[in-house]
């Protein structure tokens, strides 16, 4: 299950930009094993988790797991603006 506050989640994005590969790895255990409800049901650090995956998109290592994150988040939607997992999973275009 994925748990956080907001306030620790803004750590988050900085560190996938000192270790993406090792926050890719821990990201994906987490989000891997939860459910619909519990991606839905992240309000909190939601943001920051997508501006972390948005990093982490940029590295070719990692461009291919954070995709697929932003993808199983986009699947769980629980924002209406433009940039939320929905609209970020989208634009990955500009990376090809």
């Amino acid at each position: 299950m994925l748990v956080g506050e907001k306030i620790d989640s803004r750590l988050l994005i900085q560190v996938a930009i000192i270790t993406p590969s090792d926050v890719t790895t821990h990201l994906a255990s987490l989000i891997d094993v939860a459910s619909d409800d519990e991606l839905r049901s992240m309000k909190t650090i939601r943001r920051n988790l997508i501006w972390a995956l948005e990093k982490l998109v940029w590295h070719s290592a990692t461009f291919e797991a954070a995709a697929d994150m932003l993808l199983r988040l986009a699947l769980a939607e629980n924002e209406t603006f433009s940039n939320n997992a929905t609209g970020t999973w989208v634009s990955l275009d500009r990376f090809s």
